[in-house]
Order: C-alpha cells, then sequence, then structure tokens
C-alpha cells in the first residue's frame, strides 16, 4: 500500500511529467491521420513572397501595406464568395498610413480578425499591441503555452489579461479570447455562446458543444505545477495525407500569396463564403516556428498552422460532433493508480513460477499501454500511464520479495 502511495506522491509533484507527455506525444503520433479540413483556407506568406515585395516599405511587417490590401480587397469585395470571417496572423502594431487598407480593415462587415500578443514578463515576453482601429471583438491573442520542453500541447482559449500591451488602442479594453476563439465564434455566430467568465457559468459553450477546461483536479499527465490558468483545453492535432503525404501542414488547403492573387484563383476556390481564411507567415527565416509532438524529427511547424489546427479542432467538435481530448479527475487518476497496483500485487502472490509471472505480467503490462491507447483515441481521454506502470511494476515487485524472503532464510 505505501508503494502506491508513494507513486501518487511522485505523480502529482511531477516527477513522471516528463515521461507522460513522451507517453501522450507517441500516442498523439499514432492516431488516425484523420483529413484536411475544408472549412479552412490557408494563404500563406513564403519567403519567395516577401522577396517578390522588393523594397517597397512594410514597416518591419512581412506584408507591404499595398500587398496586404489587395489580398483584403479580393477576399471582401465578392459578395457572393465572401469569407466568413478573415483572421490576420501577422503583427502589424505601428501606425497604419495607409487610409484604404485601414478603412477596409476596420469594416466590421468584413469580419477580419487581428491580433495582439499578451506576453509574459517572467519569460522577458513584453508581448506585441494590435494594430489601429480594431475592437476587442475583432481581436484575439496569438499566444501559445509551451511546456518545459518547449512544445505545444495545449490551446488557450480565454485569459485574464493585465498587460497593457495587448489592448484595443482605442479605449485600452483588454483582449482577452484566443484568435482561434474569436474566428470559431463568429463561424458559429447563430448558435448559442456561454461564457465562461460572465459569472453566470463555469464552462465555455458553442451551441450544444460544451467546452470543458483543464484545471486544478482535472489535469491529466502535468503536474500541480504546471501553469493551467486562463480557460485550456488539450490539443489533438489532426495530421492529415495529401498525396501519400502526411503533414500537420495538411490541416487546410493552402495557397501563397502569389497564387491567390492570380486572376484565376476563384475558378479553384468559389466556396470562400463557407469558409475561415486564415493569412500567415510560413517563412521560418521570419517568424519562429514551433514544437508540437510530431516535431521528434525535427520539424516545426508555423504559427499560422498551429492556429488552423486550433480552429479546426473547435470546428469539429461543435459541428462534427468530435469528442475533444480530455482527461479524469485526480480521484478517477488515484483509484486507476490503486487498480494497477492491486493487478501487480495479485499476479505475484498466484503465480507460482518465475516463467507464469513473467508471462502474465507481461500480458498485464503490454494490456495496461494498448487500454490508455484506445482511451485515447476514443473516447478520446487522457489517462495516467506512466504511475500505473510503475504502481504494477513495484507494488508486484515487494509482493514477489515478501514470497521469496522466507524461502531465502529457510
Amino acid at each position: 500500500m505505501w508503494v502506491t502511495f508513494l507513486v501518487i506522491f511522485m505523480r502529482f509533484s511531477g516527477l513522471f511529467e516528463g515521461a507522460e507527455l513522451w507517453f501522450f506525444d507517441n500516442m498523439m503520433r499514432l492516431q488516425p491521420t484523420g483529413v484536411p479540413d475544408n472549412r479552412l483556407l490557408v494563404i500563406e506568406v513564403t519567403q519567395e513572397d516577401i522577396k517578390a515585395q522588393g523594397k517597397e516599405p512594410r514597416q518591419d511587417s512581412s506584408l507591404t501595406n499595398k500587398n496586404l490590401l489587395e489580398i483584403l480587397k479580393k477576399l471582401v469585395d465578392n459578395p457572393k464568395n465572401k469569407p466568413k470571417a478573415i483572421g490576420l496572423d501577422i503583427y502589424r502594431d505601428f501606425e497604419n498610413e495607409n487610409r484604404e487598407l485601414s478603412k477596409i480593415m476596420s469594416e466590421k462587415d468584413n469580419s477580419i480578425f487581428a491580433i495582439c500578443n499578451i506576453g509574459d514578463p517572467s519569460q522577458k515576453n513584453k508581448g506585441v499591441e494590435p494594430p489601429d482601429n480594431f475592437s476587442q471583438e475583432r481581436l484575439g491573442f496569438s499566444d501559445f503555452f509551451t511546456d518545459q520542453d518547449r512544445i505545444v500541447r495545449r490551446q488557450v482559449l480565454k485569459m485574464a489579461n493585465d498587460q497593457k500591451p495587448c489592448r484595443t488602442k482605442t479605449g485600452k479594453q483588454p483582449v482577452i479570447h484566443s484568435l482561434s476563439l474569436q474566428l470559431a465564434r463568429h463561424y458559429f455566430k447563430d448558435r448559442i455562446y456561454k461564457d465562461p467568465l460572465d459569472g453566470k457559468n463555469s464552462y465555455l459553450q458553442i451551441g450544444n458543444t460544451v467546452i470543458e477546461s483543464l484545471f486544478a483536479e482535472y489535469r491529466g499527465g502535468y503536474s500541480m505545477r504546471t501553469d493551467l490558468r486562463g480557460y485550456q483545453i488539450l490539443l489533438k492535432y489532426r495530421k492529415p495525407c495529401l498525396d501519400r503525404v502526411c503533414s500537420l501542414e495538411n490541416i487546410a488547403p493552402k495557397v501563397t500569396v502569389t497564387e491567390f492573387l492570380k486572376d484565376d484563383f476563384f475558378q479553384n476556390y468559389n466556396d470562400l463564403k463557407n469558409r475561415i481564411v486564415l493569412i500567415g507567415v510560413t517563412d521560418n527565416s521570419r517568424e519562429k516556428p514551433w514544437d508540437t509532438p510530431f516535431s521528434s524529427g525535427g520539424h516545426p511547424i508555423p504559427g499560422v498552422i498551429i492556429h488552423a489546427q486550433m480552429v479546426s479542432q473547435i470546428l469539429r467538435a461543435v459541428e462534427d460532433k468530435e469528442a475533444l481530448l480530455g482527461v479524469w479527475s485526480i480521484w478517477h487518476e488515484i483509484l486507476w493508480i490503486f487498480a494497477w497496483s492491486l493487478v501487480g500485487g495479485t499476479l505475484a502472490q498466484r503465480c507460482r513460477t518465475i516463467n507464469s509471472l513473467t508471462m502474465f505480467g507481461g500480458i498485464a503490462f503490454l494490456s495496461l499501454s494498448v487500454i490508455c491507447f484506445i482511451i485515447f483515441i476514443f473516447p478520446n481521454v487522457w489517462i495516467p500511464f506512466v504511475p500505473s506502470a510503475l504502481s504494477f511494476l513495484s507494488t508486484g515487485g515487494v509482493v514477489l520479495f515478501i514470497r521469496l524472503k522466507p524461502q531465502k532464510s529457510s
């Protein structure tokens, strides 16, 4: 019994967090690949697109005012094929000198959403201000939370914001919704929305879908020290395959700026009115890429693709009724760990030969890993593997030692 209590203490103190996250990453990589989400379109700003702009002034932005204006006009000046929402994942924390661009970005009917960065003073990240002329309803923060190994495994939907940079230019209202949530909310604007910060609800709901967050008693494999502030959920990545190449970047159709600005673009994309369009930089030399559970081979992905993954996850949950990745409560985890401790102790007590103990112990250990993976895939719940496995092995080892000790002394 004391062995199990020791394992539980070690689990919640964070000693197993690294190993548990490694197992989480492996389960994530083994899940079904899925298909591209055609409700999204990513307009990627590539290195070639940036070079093609020449020496035109762009005020430290990846796109010149001229190019951005051309992109936005083409998207919004087409009433029959106008996107449901446009997410601009490009920082523009400077005064906009182009009046026509300011007008098109500020018009509410154009459904353009921009970003700012809340930042984290403890990490020497001062944050980034939003563009001019954007109200609180059309701004989202772009912040990602990473674990100690710098991998993005969680999606922050809402967060209390007391930092100065990420506030509207007029009124200084704090930006408290993520870009992904803002785009999804607008996509489902005709459906009921319940907010966990309005004082009436403890959960977030879009339509009939309740999105439950990680918090103190529901934290999966994370230790009690992990920063779970705000309204966070686990990010279940999709890695669709196109032309036999499977990649996180296939989560949505992609076109470069050059391809988008061609005259024949709408011949291939005549259904934008049902899509969310994301505009962002995929040039890793310009924007820092991010590590994911799939980055073990050293292939980080651009931030705009992670935003696309996050938006797609919400769309799948609300419209496709796909279960979000959840966790058990602490008390369920403790019972689970005790159960496997009991299995280990029982096998060590009942198996009379080393061969039978090895065989049944191996079957039980393999069953534990398979059960964890199956429950991860369906019904999409992340349950602890490492403390359960250690409790199983250590309790079995202690019982076996006690059994064999009298025989040795005699």
